[in-house]
Parts: C-alpha cells; structure tokens; sequence
C-alpha cells in the first residue's frame, strides 16, 4: 500500500499538496497507514533553545527534517511527515522533529511513527529562557507592518543600515504585564513584570508556549518514550558560534549523516539585526557591501522562506 500511495503522489505531488493533502492522511487513517520506515532519528525542541538554527545546520549535513509547526493542524502535519519520509532520497538522512504540546490528535500522528529511534533533545537552563521571553522584541500591532527598508551582507552577518534602523524603532516593542489588569501590554523597552504572567502560568500549570519551555522535553519524552531508543541531549551552549562547528560533527559521527565541512558556516549569526522584523513581508533592497545592489519588487516573506537572498 505505501508503494501505491507514492505512485500515486509523485506525478501530481504539487496539486496534491494544495488540494487533496487530507484526503491521503484520511485515506492513511481508514486502513491504518503508518508512515514509512525511513526516519534516523526525532528531534525534540522547544522554540527559544536554538531550534532554528540548529535545523539549518542539519539541513547543511544534508538531513532532511520538517519545519512544521501547531498551527498547521493535524491533517498537513502528517502530510509534511508523510512527504518527507515517502521522497527521501537514498544518500539523505532524515529526521522527525516535534516541538509543540497539545496540538491536534497528536496522539493519532505519533502512532503513525511505525519504528523506534535515537532521540535528540534540545534543552537550555530555565534562567535563560526567561530572559529570551523577557528580552523578545516584536512588532507592535498598532502599526502597518510592511516596511521598506535596506540590508547589507556585512562582516558575516545580515545588517539593516542605520538610517532604516531609526525608521522602524518605534515599531519594535516587548512583551509587558499590567499587574493591575493581568493583562499582557506593549512595552517599549524590556520588562521584568512580564516574568510575573509568565511564573503565574507556571504555578497554576497551564499549558501555554512559554510555560512549556521549562518542562517540553520531559513532557514529548513521556509521549514518544515507546518510539525512543535512547537520548543525546544538546544544550543551547553547544550551538554557540564556537561550539557549533564541533557539536554538529559529533552528532554526525552518531547519527551517521554527512559531516559539516565549511567551518565558518557555523559562526554566523543566524538573522542578525533583522530578527525584530521576522515574520513580515518587506520589499527590500539587497546590498553585497561592495556599492552593488539589486532591488527586489516582490515582498519577501523572510520567516516562511527562512532565507534571505544573498546579493
């Protein structure tokens, strides 16, 4: 049955994929599809722990891995797993991540996994993760959102210049916490009130994105425990720009992919000064550093994409 399906999705994979995504997973549901046998090994990870950049560094060693989030719902979250596994090809290594709690039937898309695998997990200590949540800058809500700017390549790393930096400031704000109303506000500059909503959803356990940061990798071990074999945690620190290099060569020698070559690849900062303006879409104008530009006409979604044209 799985050759059939993959005969069937290959020649029309991309009307597929817009249109009749979940009448495969329906059709996988009724006779009790498992996915294909062809994952390494899961990844579990939380969002502030390196995640991103860590997923761009196994997708340089040539892993496949899916970048699917809650929001996308049950039926295309199994056909991103679905997908990835079926069109593997024979030299790629792939892995299965999951990142997020509570998301729909996650129970139905784990019985899918049909084997028992290595485990990675990302960990980071709680002190840390709550000055990310409390450092995290945003776009405000009560402006436009599409923004023309510049950026430039520059000393390793993506830069908005000054002068489009003072433009889009009074954009860029933090999460606050009226104590009065308990109400999550706007904030211009970093707020330690903020850590009373985020410790109160602690203590009353609710299960919300920031809260799962502390206890995600405990509470996806207790359900993927039957799917695990064994567990390599890794630590933010390890995926600093001095250590990144050598954690992902360690792991490639573990997990048996294509060890990294390009050493410099590795100590980049991943979006640079441009991280307060992702997820938006912005027309741009692309400098090398070098008084050489290309102006992109199209709006660019930087985040959706997860790369940034490099001029």
């Amino acid at each position: 049955m799985r050759y059939i399906v993959r005969f069937a999705l290959k020649p029309m994979k991309k009307i597929i994929d817009k249109f009749l995504y979940k009448f495969i997973i329906q059709i996988m549901d009724l006779f009790n599809i498992k996915f294909p046998k062809k994952a390494s090994f899961l990844i579990i990870s939380s969002h502030g722990l390196g995640r991103n950049a860590f997923f761009l560094f196994l997708q340089y060693c040539g892993v496949r891995v899916n970048w699917d989030y809650a929001f996308e719902g049950y039926y295309r979250r199994c056909y991103g797993y679905l997908t990835l596994l079926l069109f593997k090809p024979k030299d790629k290594v792939c892995a299965i991540s999951f990142a997020e709690l509570d998301v729909e039937k996650q129970d139905k898309i784990i019985n899918k996994i049909n084997q028992k695998l290595p485990a990675i997990i990302m960990t980071r200590d709680p002190i840390s993760i709550l000055k990310t949540n409390i450092n995290l800058r945003v776009i405000s809500n009560n402006v436009n959102k599409n923004i023309q700017t510049k950026i430039i390549y520059k000393n390793n790393k993506w830069q908005i210049v000054d002068n489009a930096l003072e433009a889009i400031k009074n954009r860029i704000v933090y999460n606050g916490y009226d104590l009065k109303t308990q109400q999550i506000i706007e904030s211009k500059k970093p707020s330690l009130d903020y850590l009373h909503y985020l410790l109160k959803l602690t203590s009353q356990n609710k299960s919300t994105l920031e809260v799962k940061a502390f206890i995600l990798f405990t509470s996806l071990y207790t359900l993927l425990k039957d799917k695990i074999t064994d567990i390599t945690f890794i630590d933010m620190r390890d995926l600093t720009s001095d250590r990144a290099f050598k954690t992902i060569s360690v792991l490639a020698r573990l997990f048996h992919f294509q060890p990294p070559c390009n050493e410099s690849f590795f100590s980049h900062k991943l979006y640079g000064d441009i991280n307060a303006l992702i997820p938006l879409e912005i027309n741009y104008q692309c400098d090398n550093g070098g008084g050489e530009s290309n102006i992109f006409q199209q709006s660019t979604n930087i985040f959706k994409n997860r790369k940034i044209c490099r001029c």
